[in-house]
Parts: C-alpha cells; structure tokens; sequence
C-alpha cells in the first residue's frame, strides 16, 4: 500500500482518517488548554465551585457616600446566588421588586449583567421605590465581595452593604 501511495501523491483513505482525527485530538487539547489557561489567568471559576451559589443573605447594614443606610437593616435586602445550567445568577429581593441577572463570579468580584436583569413589577411608593432604584444602581457596577464566615460584604468604591447568611 505505501508504494502504491509514494507513486501516485495520493493518501490511502486508512491515512485520512489517522490524520483526521490526529488534527481533532490537537485541535480540542489546544482548545481546552487555551480555556483552562483563560480561566487561570483571569480567576474565574464556575458557577457551581463558587462557596456563594446556594446561599441566601439578608442585608443588615450599609452605607453610600451620602452616609448610613440604615434602610438595609429594617427593610432587608435578600440576595440570593443560584447555578443554572453553570451560569451563576443573583436574586435581588428589595422591599419592592425582586431583581434577577446572571452574574459572573471570581475570587474577589462579582460582575452582574445589568443588560439581562429582570424585575418583578409592583407598583411601589415611596421610600420603598427609592430603595429599589438605589439597589439597582449598586448592582449594576462591579462589587468587590469578601465572605468571611456567614457574613458577606459588598461594595464599590462609595457603597458597601453587609449581610448575614441566612
């Protein structure tokens, strides 16, 4: 067969395939090399490794650049952190609405998609919707998270909000 093959340039159809499926196992190692290496370097891990997913906060404290938000203790926010088809999502309960997004999360940071958040849509009076337009403005930036035990804390660089786990 490899004479007939060296004298005619062409390839037996037993070679084609070796070489095809030599070029597929390369082409998925260098794929998930390239994905793993991705992650490593940016900190990401999947939704369903994050110590967050699965648990529910109730806010007990916070504070903007205005001062005390003392709001979030008497009338709490409930956030939740649920996986879905390995996409982490956030559940907002405000005293008002309840808003829902995917979010990503790394070691240090959440990144909520503020472009596909949904809300439920009471009609709410004031201060309730004061509060919820207040919420929705927080998550819509990047929010460094720090849990330490059962308590975790949000914050950007003029808010922070602390909550318990429930």
């Amino acid at each position: 067969m490899s004479m007939f093959w060296h004298r005619t340039g062409q390839t037996p159809a037993s070679a084609k395939v070796l070489v095809s499926a030599s070029a597929l196992s390369a082409a998925t190692l260098t794929l998930t090399l390239t994905l793993t290496l991705t992650l490593a370097l940016t900190g990401c891990s999947s939704a369903s490794q994050s110590p967050l997913i699965g648990a529910t906060f109730t806010s007990v404290s916070g504070h903007d650049d205005t001062g005390d938000l003392a709001w979030l203790g008497t009338e709490p926010l409930y956030v939740s952190f649920t996986n879905q088809n390995n996409q982490a999502t956030i559940g907002v309960k405000t005293p008002c609405n309840t808003l829902t997004a995917p979010v990503q999360i790394n070691s240090t940071l959440l990144t909520i998609d503020a472009r596909q958040m949904t809300a439920t849509q009471m009609g709410c009076s004031s201060p309730e919707s004061e509060y919820e337009a207040w919420t929705t403005a927080f998550l819509e930036t990047p929010l460094t998270y720090k849990l330490n035990g059962r308590e975790l804390t949000l914050s950007n660089p003029t808010d922070e909000v602390i909550l318990h786990e429930n």
